[in-house]
Order: structure tokens, then C-alpha cells, then sequence
């Protein structure tokens, strides 16, 4: 499956009237919908399943906006990635999206080692979904993670780190990353 990651970041005191505009819309509703709350603020990041057979891939990244919505648009950033993990909704309100740019070719041998510690991690937390880029950067993987609030992300991410295959796997990725990046989410 093919998804659209958009981040949009919007101008100082206008998110709230963006986030009605776009609900106000009369598209399919997106599969997730996100605040950024730490990190860079005011960027409303919009996950999308892509068709292939509704949508040519020109017109992918082509968003319409409602009433008074470009404006407070200040910068747009269009994501088309392919899934690793398929994406599952969750009602928990804190999202983490991380960011992992690997040393060019490696993304294959990592996302060879993420998928066999995925079972791992997914006892303590199951990912949102878990995609790889097919435009930009190649060598890149995002993935999210939802949590209750910032003290299950903390039990979350003591509890896998006692796991003897969970160390294996995080002694192994090292010299496959060159950056890793998070940003904490709230849903929308």
C-alpha cells in the first residue's frame, strides 16, 4: 500500500482554524491526523492511503485547500512512502513519528533487522505503521509509535530495553544509521 505523509506547517495562531477548514472538507477523511507538540510546532502532519487505481501519481501530492487554508500555510512537505508495517489506527493520544536515515544502501539490511525485532517491540506497544520513502531521500525509514502519555512511552521503552533480543537488535543497528530523529504528535 502507498501512503502520503504531509507535513504542513502553518503560520502562529492559525491551527485551529486550519484543522476546522480541513474537517469541514468533504474528502475521505485522512487514516491519521496529528499536532506536532514537540519539536518543530505548528505542523499538522496528515497521513493518507494512496489508491493506485483512484489516483494517477501525478496528481498525488496535489492537495486543494479549503476557505482561507493556504494561507495559513507556510511551508508543505509531501511524503509517498511504501508500507512496511501496514498502518493501525489507535485512539491513544500521543504519537511518536522517529525518523531513521540509514548509511546509503543500508536501508534494506535494516528494515531486514527491524521487521525480525518488530514482535519484540510490539509486546510492550504495537507501531502505528512502519513505511519506507519512494520519493526524496531513499535511504530512510519512519515509523510511529502511540502511547496513553509520556510516562507509558517511558514504561514502553524501559520495558523492551530488558529484552535480550531487543538489546541484540540495538547492538547490531549502529554502523546502518547515519540520523535519527523524533518528533512527539498529538491526534487531531
Amino acid at each position: 500500500m502507498i501512503y502520503q505523509l504531509t507535513v504542513e506547517t502553518l503560520r502562529h495562531g492559525q491551527v485551529q482554524a486550519f484543522l476546522a477548514a480541513a474537517a469541514a472538507q468533504k474528502k475521505e477523511a485522512p487514516a491519521g491526523r496529528w499536532l506536532s507538540e514537540f519539536g518543530t510546532l505548528n505542523q499538522v502532519y496528515t497521513l493518507r492511503r494512496i489508491e493506485t487505481e483512484a489516483a494517477s501519481l501525478g496528481d498525488i501530492g496535489r492537495l486543494a485547500y479549503g476557505e482561507g487554508q493556504a494561507d495559513a500555510v507556510l511551508r508543505r512537505e509531501v511524503r509517498l512512502l511504501s508500507a512496511v508495517k501496514e498502518f493501525q489506527a489507535s485512539d491513544l493520544p500521543v504519537v511518536e513519528l522517529r525518523e531513521y536515515t540509514m548509511a546509503t544502501g543500508q536501508l534494506p539490511r535494516f528494515l531486514e533487522l527491524m521487521t525480525a525485532a518488530l514482535p519484540v517491540r510490539e509486546r510492550f506497544s504495537n507501531a502505528l505503521g512502519v513505511w519506507a520513502p519512494l520519493s526524496g531521500e531513499p535511504d530512510r525509514v519512519i515509523h510511529m509509535w502511540p502511547y496513553r502519555d509520556f510516562a507509558h512511552r517511558a514504561q514502553v521503552r524501559n520495558d523492551v530495553a530488558q529484552e535480550p533480543a531487543w538489546q541484540k537488535y540495538l547492538a547490531t543497528i549502529p554502523p546502518l544509521l547515519r540520523e535519527m530523529s523524533s518528533v512527539i504528535l498529538r491526534a487531531v
